[in-house]
């Protein structure tokens, strides 16, 4: 659903990824119909193909990072880590904004999958 003052995007299915260049997994665009405070909520679950390998992920809007990391390894591959988070933003009414969720392997597959982001005005 989306309105002037909310909005939320959604990329469900599996990706994956052998690159260690970040990847983007969802860009949420939103233009907001009121200047004002925004949260931005953000939600992905992220794995990889080896017990020894890293998923990176970044939380961006392609000039300023908000969220950075990368999942613990696993003792079993293949296993789902829920990762998520919100940040506060200041937006300008008719100015179109993107919200980016990536992710990169440091080695071996990275996946991730239902990736979300839901932006709502603070009131």
């Amino acid at each position: 659903w989306t309105t002037g003052s909310s909005d939320y995007q959604t990329s469900e299915a599996e990706s994956t990824t052998t690159s260690v260049t970040l990847q983007t997994k969802l860009a949420a665009t939103f233009t907001p119909d009121e200047s004002g405070d925004y949260v931005v909520h953000w939600q992905c679950e992220l794995t990889n193909t080896s017990v020894t390998s890293v998923t990176n992920y970044q939380v961006d809007d392609g000039t300023t990072i908000y969220a950075s990391g990368g999942t613990p390894r696993n003792a079993v591959a293949n296993t789902y880590k829920s990762f998520g988070g919100f940040f506060n933003v200041t937006l300008t009414n008719g100015v179109t904004y993107t919200f980016n969720i990536k992710y990169s392997a440091s080695a071996n597959t990275a996946k991730i999958r239902r990736a979300r982001i839901l932006i709502m005005r603070r009131t």
